[in-house]
């Protein structure tokens, strides 16, 4: 779901928000489709995040102020016994230092 200043939703299958949003959204907009109906992505979890990888380089070589790293965190459904009911898998990039 994305917000706007008003309070006003969509939902959506990719949003970006701050810092060289302006760069991002068009770049995520190309690497994702969403399903015919629905606002889900037609890839696996693993590529979806390749993907948003290379496009924060993108935008770092463009933007200087966007950060230094990027910590994207994946959110799963558990397949644990222990009663979790989702997984977290969280990854840190390196982006280029301005």
């Amino acid at each position: 779901y994305v917000y706007d200043a008003i309070g006003s939703m969509e939902q959506v299958a990719v949003a970006s928000a701050g810092t060289g949003r302006e760069l991002l959204q068009p770049i995520l907009d190309r690497l994702f489709s969403a399903s015919e109906g629905t606002n889900q992505v037609d890839c696996s979890s693993d590529e979806a995040m390749t993907r948003v990888i290379e496009a924060y380089h993108a935008v770092t070589e463009r933007e200087i102020g966007v950060g230094d790293s990027l910590v994207l965190c994946l959110l799963e459904p558990s397949s644990d016994k222990d009663n979790a009911p989702v997984k977290c898998r969280i990854l840190r990039v390196p982006l280029k230092k301005h």
